[in-house]
């Protein structure tokens, strides 16, 4: 019984390894230690920072990029 389980779960996480979708860098740019990216991922911006604290001490985030139209807040789509 483990055995099928645990290959029902290795299979269909391989099944699933194409549906990430891909990232494309539309502008960088550093302050000090801090990294700022715009990131197109499936046709919207996203921006994500990292900075390196110590050797061994990464802060990543990522966030969605929104714009206001009309005066509603829709996600900013890439160009």
């Amino acid at each position: 019984m483990r055995f099928y389980l645990i290959a029902t779960i290795l299979l269909s996480s391989i099944s699933f390894a194409e549906e990430y979708p891909e990232a494309r860098v539309i502008k960088q740019e550093q302050i000090k230690s801090i990294k700022f990216r715009t990131v197109c991922i499936d046709g919207y911006k996203f921006l994500n920072t990292d900075r390196q604290i110590s050797k061994h001490v990464l802060n990543n985030s990522t966030i969605q990029m929104f714009e206001e139209k009309k005066g509603v807040s829709v996600p900013s789509k890439c160009d």
